[in-house]
């Protein structure tokens, strides 16, 4: 597979090939946005300072209605303890609370989205916008573990929300740190696990992934060739045990005492 990069004005597409046919696989296509002045920079700037607390707040707020849902029956304190990990089933629930709070928070006017397109359409397009967020999906990664080794919510009942560094905290004291497994398996094994899909992952950040993951498969190819070379040596050096202690027993005897084999008839000297 290779890619065909073009730009056209503000318009950049990465086009996937088969190598073999020549066949189109699949176009990506980004804008390009125009460069921010200096002024608009610092504006920016200034306003993402002001505003980080309040979008946690925001996002850990919209989390406590997800975790109230019933959908999350069954799943709440079911964590495996041993491993830390989450199953597919339980990210799954959780993905189909955000689109029923959503649409909730939509249908009484509490969330108002842009465009005319159908209500479903909109929701779509803003949860994958909200997923594809790197603030928002740091944040769910430790509430949802929170939810799963923890409690059954991230808020107290008096109303206040649990603050990230506090449930950083519990579940490093709920999860059995010492059964955790640190092979490159189990890491490779979580990064399969973490994707789940496009909405779990941008169409640039899966280009560069897949670019690591054929440099990783040829390194490892090359490590497991190189450990079948030594194998391959190794029984090709190997001696056979019976030949082994023969030797062994040879080199132990004094030479003036080693009995020659006898001469065969007919034999001459």
């Amino acid at each position: 597979m290779s890619n065909v990069l073009a730009i056209d004005g503000n318009s950049f597409s990465i086009t996937k090939t088969d190598d073999k046919s020549g066949k189109v696989l699949d176009t990506v296509k980004v804008e390009g946005s125009i460069v921010m002045s200096p002024s608009q920079v610092g504006t920016v700037l200034a306003q993402v300072h002001r505003s980080a607390g309040t979008i946690r707040d925001g996002f850990l707020s919209f989390l406590t209605l997800v975790y109230a849902s019933p959908r999350l029956d069954g799943f709440r304190l079911s964590g495996d303890a041993a491993t830390g990990k989450l199953s597919k089933e339980f990210k799954a629930a959780v993905r189909d609370a955000e689109s029923d709070v959503v649409g909730q928070l939509v249908s009484d006017k509490s969330l108002k989205l842009p465009g005319k397109d159908a209500d479903n359409v909109r929701i779509q397009a803003f949860l994958s916008t909200l997923r594809d967020d790197k603030n928002y999906s740091n944040v769910k990664n430790t509430t949802n573990k929170f939810v799963a080794f923890c409690m059954n919510n991230i808020a107290t009942e008096s109303g206040h929300l649990i603050p990230v560094p506090y449930m950083q905290a519990m579940l490093a004291e709920a999860i059995d740190k010492a059964d955790t497994d640190k092979s490159f398996s189990s890491k490779l094994r979580a990064i399969e696990e973490a994707i789940e899909g496009p909405a779990s992952i941008d169409a640039v950040d899966c280009i560069d992934a897949l670019a690591a993951a054929k440099r990783l498969v040829a390194k490892l190819t090359s490590v497991s060739e190189h450990y079948a070379e030594m194998a391959t040596t190794n029984a090709a050096l190997s001696v056979p045990d019976a030949a082994q202690a023969a030797i062994a027993k040879a080199a132990a005897t004094p030479i003036g005492t080693r009995q020659r084999a006898p001469k065969a008839e007919g034999a001459t000297v």
